[in-house]
């Protein structure tokens, strides 16, 4: 049996991100091209929160952020919502 709890909020948890802001993305920098897996990301506003950073960072050019969820139902509303972000 699967068991999918669909928590998730744009920056959750403030603490987190804030040291991957300071501690951990800034020293990536020098890297070329980073890969980034959000695992359990549920609709994916975690993994938009990371890559609104990455963008105020001037890096997110060089990332790809891999987001992925159990539910396929969770993963096709994120992906709805990247088509809308495109257009």
């Amino acid at each position: 049996m699967d068991f999918s709890i669909n928590t998730t909020n744009f920056f959750r948890d403030p603490e987190v991100f804030t040291f991957l802001k300071d501690r951990v993305l800034l020293c990536l920098d020098s890297y070329s091209h980073i890969k980034i897996w959000s695992v359990g990301c549920s609709n994916g506003k975690e993994p938009y929160s990371l890559a609104i950073i990455l963008k105020e960072l001037g890096m997110l050019h060089k990332v790809q952020i891999y987001a992925t969820d159990i539910n396929p139902y969770v993963i096709e509303e994120q992906r709805t919502a990247c088509i809308l972000l495109v257009q």
